[in-house]
């Protein structure tokens, strides 16, 4: 008899960004599993009719507001898809609204005999009172705190997030699981560089450092150019090329001014993720100097760039904060660093810039890293062998 697995996500594809790559992927390598049947259920969102036909396992799409107000008919839609299905467990992908519309409905679970499990990221379960849905969330902590020792298990996406759940959530450890984030190491991979990318960007016979983030201030894009400018005079030949997009874009390009680096560094803006991969395939190294910002509250839970970055071979200079140590093993596949520390950071590109066979020996022992212990199948495992076993 199959055992059958319902996830639920309000970020699943088409939508772009790690929870939505998360979920997927983790539902579709759960789908592969000799034995195992996956539904998802997810919010409308544009495109989804055309993205859903190509979807290998089914999915239910249920037309929700934001936020809070989707708690409620996003539990009757849990148990309507769960009466009709019948599956052994409902894996929620955050715990709000997810996990909360879960929760409510615990009873009826509890009488089909369906268990419940939450997955945890890293900021959606910190608190703050810095915006209005963060002082909800606080004034919420009660029924957090319920929600979470109410289910069955937890998994976290790194060790800093598991840490995280115990102190947050009151959960003890042996009800969570850590099981990493993965990457489609077979997509991104080594190859040669794009040579019409390469005289695009001007970077013939340059020392190139590249990031992909999401433009908000706690990613470090502002201490990452302080450092690279301290690197100009000793070596004019370097180049930063940083894609993505959001709110801190109009802080960075006057910075970008202020440091007079008009010439050596380029905002890329939003690239589609063939273009992605040519990037890091261009790239010598990658620099992404995630901090923790407690009052936000903000932090990188783990960071599947990172994997993404080292499947292509590449040598990675990365905060040392949150979950980033268990995506990136330090004088291993690259350097961390205190995130703040700008002339820490400036040596670490440095040697990077310098020595090419340690760079290389970087990219070939992350790329090995990848394929033995980051791959979604890995993850998928992780998750199944709590359920079900060989």
């Amino acid at each position: 008899m199959a055992f059958k697995i319902l996830l639920t996500s309000i970020d699943f594809r088409p939508k772009l960004g790690g929870v939505a790559t998360c979920s997927y992927e983790l539902a579709k390598a759960l789908h592969e599993i000799p034995g195992v049947e996956v539904e998802f259920l997810a919010p409308e969102i544009s495109g989804h009719e055309e993205f859903d036909q190509t979807c290998p396992f089914p999915v239910h799409r249920a037309q929700l507001p934001d936020s809070f107000k989707a708690v409620l008919p996003l539990s009757l839609k849990i148990l309507a898809v769960c009466y009709r299905s019948r599956p052994n467990l409902v894996i929620n992908m955050l715990w709000l609204p997810c996990g909360f519309a879960t929760f409510l409905i615990r009873p009826f679970l509890f009488l089909l005999g369906i268990k419940q499990a939450i997955f945890v990221h890293a900021v959606e379960i910190m608190e703050s009172g810095s915006s209005k849905k963060k002082s909800l969330r606080r004034k919420m902590r009660f029924l957090k705190r319920r929600c979470f020792q109410a289910a069955d298990h937890c998994f976290a996406v790194s060790n800093y997030t598991k840490n995280l759940i115990i102190s947050e959530c009151g959960v003890k450890s042996e009800e969570i699981t850590v099981s990493f984030n993965g990457v489609d190491y077979q997509k991104y991979s080594p190859g040669p560089k794009n040579a019409r990318l390469e005289a695009r960007m001007g970077s013939e016979g340059k020392k190139i450092f590249f990031t992909i983030t999401r433009l908000d201030d706690y990613k470090g894009i502002d201490k990452s150019l302080d450092a690279f400018a301290l690197l100009q005079n000793r070596y004019p030949d370097s180049q930063f090329l940083i894609a993505g997009d959001g709110g801190d874009r109009p802080r960075i390009e006057k910075l970008i001014h202020s440091l007079k680096l008009e010439k050596s560094v380029k905002l890329l803006g939003r690239i589609s993720d063939e273009e992605l991969i040519e990037f890091y395939r261009l790239a010598d190294c990658y620099v992404m100097l995630s901090r923790e910002d407690l009052d936000a509250p903000n932090v990188e839970g783990f960071g599947i760039v990172f994997l993404e970055a080292a499947a292509c071979e590449l040598p990675i200079i990365a905060g040392n904060s949150g979950g980033i140590p268990d995506a990136v093993a330090d004088q291993e596949n690259g350097i961390l660093v205190t995130p703040t520390d700008i002339e820490e950071v400036a040596r670490a590109m440095e040697k990077m810039i310098v020595d090419t066979a340690l760079s290389l020996q970087y990219g070939k022992s992350g790329r090995e890293r990848v394929i033995n212990k980051f791959s979604w199948p890995h993850m998928a495992n992780r998750v199944i062998s709590n359920y079900v076993r060989n």
